[in-house]
């Protein structure tokens, strides 16, 4: 699905299935799509209308957006409730081997890709869905829920239904990475995660930069414009390495307008929270999260590289510890960080389980696949082990 795309008119078919292809069709269903997301057994920013609508209107490719509908069990229940939100896209090949599947969809700045399925409504919702992956007119050999939460109920309810449903499945990737609980004491928690001597050198560099230019901290929720934000962060981000490597948002006309959409729409809904350092010439380091129900994802976070002989950003994560012990809302943020990187896994001490599992669809060559895997990976690691290095490989 493009932003402009107009493939089919939507249908509910009798499976509760909607397959939406067109922009102002996702307007008319916003209010229940916020309404799941609300109510959804795992909440995913990622997937909710104010950021997946500027994703989709801007950085779609062949998306397919599947709202999965049921009867309401209210008095008098011939109304329909949203059960269910899976965007997919087709791809055709699964590691080394060509094959025509279907995953969830992950463009370049999403983090995470749990699907929206409403609390109390899971078996329902994963019935329709897998009902409809089989149906006559759907080519894939199997489905991959990429890039989901592995720690949360979830997935706990997907097990279930595969294992209930006799559907074969295998885990694919496991992997983890930082999240932060906010602590009571947030000079507590950084001892515990910072040795004595690295936590002088950030109180020393913390001076430094405040000796150069008188530095002051400033949050979005203090009131701040929210689109002077968006554009101070695009042109920070752009200012520094990644620009010079032409990976900056701001380079990228889709993905700009992307951010700058998505911040107006998450502002003003309460879905944005922003922290920088700023002195007399500007942002010296900014921090973006995305805000839904009591957690946070952090998006991105920039500084200039001017003060980098300061580390502004380390500094600038280090005050988002002192500021989440004393906000109440948000009760976890999750890093959304690669599993090795130094910085955040040496602040944040806690983590969050990231998944992938490949379920069959009832097609034989991807039910092999799914037997094949974990007996190919664990081949890979052997021979690793045996010769010190593996052959080339994705696995």
């Amino acid at each position: 699905m493009t932003g402009h795309e107009t493939v089919s008119t939507p249908n509910i078919n009798s499976a509760g299935v909607e397959v939406v292809s067109q922009l102002s069709r996702l307007a008319e269903i916003e209010d229940d799509w916020n309404d799941l997301a609300e109510n959804a057994v795992e909440q995913n920013a990622f997937y909710e209308p104010w950021f997946c609508i500027p994703a989709i209107e801007h950085l779609g490719g062949q998306t397919q957006l599947l709202f999965i509908w049921d009867k309401s069990d209210a008095p008098g229940g011939e109304q329909q409730r949203l059960v269910g939100f899976f965007p997919l896209e087709e791809q055709q090949k699964f590691r080394h081997a060509s094959i025509r599947y279907k995953r969830l969809w992950k463009h370049n700045q999403c983090f995470l890709c749990t699907p929206l399925v409403r609390k109390g409504a899971e078996k329902a919702a994963f019935g329709y869905f897998f009902d409809w992956l089989r149906s006559e007119g759907q080519p894939g050999a199997m489905f991959h829920f990429e890039f989901v939460r592995g720690d949360g109920p979830f997935i706990s309810c997907l097990n279930s239904f595969l294992n209930e449903s006799g559907i074969p499945h295998v885990e694919s990737d496991r992997f983890e990475r930082a999240l932060i609980e906010p602590p009571s004491d947030s000079e507590e928690y950084i001892r515990k995660n910072i040795g004595g001597k690295n936590r002088k050198e950030y109180r020393r560099l913390r001076r430094r930069l405040s000796d150069e230019s008188e530095l002051s901290v400033h949050t979005l929720d203090d009131s701040a414009d929210a689109a002077r934000f968006a554009e101070e962060f695009l042109q920070l981000e752009s200012s520094g390495w990644k620009g010079e490597q032409g990976d900056a948002l701001l380079q990228s006309s889709a993905e700009s307008s992307f951010v700058r959409d998505f911040v107006r729409r998450g502002y003003d809904g309460g879905h944005i929270e922003g922290i920088w350092f700023s002195n007399e010439q500007g942002p010296v380091a900014m921090k973006l999260n995305l805000l839904t129900g009591d957690g946070a994802f952090a998006f991105k976070i920039c500084y200039d590289e001017q003060y980098s002989k300061f580390s502004p950003g380390v500094l600038l994560e280090l005050e988002y510890i002192d500021y989440l012990s004393s906000r109440k809302k948000v009760n976890w943020c999750d890093s959304c960080a690669a599993p090795v990187h130094f910085m955040i896994n040496r602040l944040w001490s806690e983590r969050r389980v990231i998944t992938s599992l490949l379920a069959g669809t009832g097609n034989a060559k991807g039910n092999l696949i799914i037997w094949l895997d974990p007996k190919l990976k664990a081949l890979y690691h052997f021979i690793k082990r045996l010769f010190g290095r593996g052959p080339k490989s994705d696995i």
